[in-house]
């Protein structure tokens, strides 16, 4: 789960779930308990009933008319019994019950059953005598009043949770409008439509994104000088190596041109090495046909004399996410290969739709595995009477190194070399 929002909304709502359920748990016993009062009130009123009916034949027997209480009392159970909990009206019933004491009530509810009991007493002409009056009642007004409360209450919870959640979900989405702007900013700088962040923020993101500002600044300066140190560099080797030629330039031995070519080419395979910017957070993306324009106009001219023959195969959006001196770089050491070595046609193709992976091909001798490894390795040329420091493909290997791409040859349906370039 790596959305802060998701996490966000997650926890609300599971944090929701358990307090509507605590919330829940409260109000159904409070309720319950407030429900039980009222049954108590109904029944005591019952028994106030019963009692007004109630009256006592010479032999001290209960007479009650049982068609009197249904019609004032309902489904409610009458029990009439002595000071031992016997029962003397309705005959027949054998449970004894305990008899609270003259003037007292105990309410009971046992599973689903309610029961009001109470002691009373009443006169006679010569003495006085203890009874018990049980009402006794099914709860199904009771259940019935406690499921609907329930149902009426999670279907409240439900609502006011979902209106929770919702709030919340609003309530992120005003809140994540900056890191959502940062987002947006973030894209712009790795596309190269900006080169810093822009937009002002809250305090708690004002400070990363200032750094953030800084760490690019400081990265374009450091890259630019760098360059310029390495221009420096190469001009100053320059001069004392021109002077050298010159000064060897009728030298009988071939051991000094040799060195000298030696020394130039290892100055050129680090000034190149070196001067390879990498991949890099914020690296746009290079459109591959501008860059590939450019080379054919320059080797057009540099080799005029071959009149190649270009095939190009790019589609003109197609981009590589790499810096666009290493892109130069890289095709540049390659098409230069394939002039060299080709003989009228070269062809350069992008085979899968994300540019993940480059064909370069020439209608020249081709090379083997074994050719390509050779040439791979510092100042190694396939043809030494071709002119050149023989460090092209090793830089251009190396700079695909630090991109991790890699480079490999094949045989070309052109009957040269095919150098295919395939990036991560």
């Amino acid at each position: 789960m790596k959305s802060l929002r998701i996490r966000i909304v997650s926890a609300t709502v599971v944090l929701l779930l358990c307090c509507a359920f605590i919330l829940a748990s409260l109000l159904q016993k409070a309720f319950i308990k407030s429900l039980e009062v009222s049954e108590k009130s109904r029944l005591q009123g019952a028994a106030y009933t019963v009692l007004s009916f109630l009256e006592f034949d010479e032999n001290k027997d209960v007479i009650l008319d049982q068609a009197t209480l249904s019609e004032s009392l309902g489904e409610v159970e009458v029990v009439i019994t002595d000071a031992q909990g016997k029962s003397l009206w309705p005959k027949g019933k054998d449970q004894v019950i305990h008899v609270p004491t003259v003037g007292n009530w105990e309410y009971r509810h046992i599973q689903k059953d309610l029961m009001l009991l109470y002691g009373f007493s009443w006169s006679f002409e010569n003495e006085v005598k203890t009874f018990g009056l049980v009402i006794y009642d099914s709860g199904k007004i009771f259940q019935k009043e406690a499921q609907s409360f329930q149902k009426r209450m999670n279907l409240w919870l439900m609502i006011g949770c979902g209106i929770l959640i919702l709030l919340q979900w609003l309530m992120l989405q005003i809140l994540f409008v900056p890191l959502r702007k940062v987002s947006k900013e973030v894209l712009q700088i790795e596309e190269g439509r900006k080169q810093k962040f822009e937009e002002s923020y809250p305090t708690e993101l004002e400070q990363l994104t200032s750094n953030i500002n800084s760490l690019l600044q400081h990265e374009r300066g450091q890259k630019t000088r760098f360059q310029h140190a390495l221009d420096n560099l190469a001009h100053a080797l320059k001069t004392p190596l021109t002077a050298l030629r010159n000064i060897h330039a009728g030298d009988a031995q071939p051991e000094s041109k040799e060195l000298l070519q030696r020394v130039q080419s290892i100055i050129d395979y680090q000034i190149q090495t070196a001067a390879t910017v990498g991949k890099t957070v914020f690296t746009k993306p290079v459109p591959i046909l501008e860059v590939v324009k450019s080379l054919k106009d320059a080797l057009q001219k540099v080799y005029e004399q071959k009149n190649m023959q270009w095939e190009v195969r790019i589609e003109p959006n197609a981009s590589i996410r790499m810096d666009q001196g290493d892109l130069y770089e890289v095709l540049g050491n390659l098409l230069d290969n394939a002039c060299k070595y080709g003989n009228k046609k070269i062809r350069i193709t992008i085979v899968s739709n994300d540019c993940r992976e480059i064909w370069i091909e020439d209608d020249g001798r081709g090379m083997d595995q074994e050719d390509f490894v050779n040439l791979t390795a510092r100042g190694t040329r396939l043809d030494q009477s071709v002119e050149g420091s023989g460090i092209g493909l090793s830089v251009a290997q190396e700079i695909l190194a630090v991109y991790d791409a890699k480079m490999t040859v094949d045989r070309s349906s052109m009957g040269g070399a095919r150098i295919i370039l395939t990036f991560q």
